[in-house]
């Protein structure tokens, strides 16, 4: 009879042990699903603000250009900004200047709105060829401007013609500049 009272309670203890598991291993699972989806909850609510500070600082970057001259004098910065009505007169100073040098030009003002109103930036690539020293007075020439040119990227180049072998080939030299220049248009 005491034999079937432990093997009795043996059973027991077994079941009730394996029962303790089955919860505490069910508690561990759903805790880690809990925890899981509260992580996941905040990756959501964090990448939804790093999507707003993004979507502020470009609203941010637009505003800077955006530049009220209220209580400015307006000519005191068209001597470093191009005035709307002088962006055409700006193409043809670069030309001449050019043409006064000996080289062949080519200018491209991909993004220019004539009609967009404040401070604008617009990309200006420059490209011409001829000789070295027609092309450093050049970019002399475009230094002296009056007008702010940023120049992001300067690439000079050799490329001799075959018809000449003399070392003073006359249109051997090719730059290209790839700029910004800013205009402000004022508003009729």
């Amino acid at each position: 009879m005491k034999f079937d009272f432990l093997k009795k309670y043996r059973l027991l203890s077994l079941i009730i042990l394996d029962v303790l598991i089955i919860i505490a291993f069910a508690q561990g699972t759903l805790g880690l699903y809990q925890n899981n989806k509260l992580m996941s909850q905040e990756i959501s609510d964090e990448r939804a603000r790093q999507e707003l500070i993004l979507h502020r600082g470009v609203e941010i970057a637009n505003e800077n250009w955006k530049i009220e001259f209220g209580g400015v004098n307006k000519e005191a910065i068209a001597g470093s900004f191009i005035p709307k009505e002088e962006i055409l007169g700006f193409i043809t100073t670069l030309e001449s200047m050019a043409d006064k040098r000996g080289l062949q030009s080519e200018l491209d003002l991909p993004d220019f709105n004539p009609n967009a109103e404040g401070l604008q930036q617009i990309s200006l690539r420059i490209s011409v060829n001829g000789s070295y020293a027609g092309v450093m007075r050049y970019m002399r020439d475009i230094e002296r401007l009056n007008y702010y040119i940023h120049m992001s990227d300067v690439d000079l180049t050799y490329q001799p013609s075959p018809l000449l072998a003399d070392e003073n080939d006359a249109g051997g030299v090719h730059l290209v500049i790839n700029a910004l220049i800013f205009w402000y248009g004022y508003g009729s």
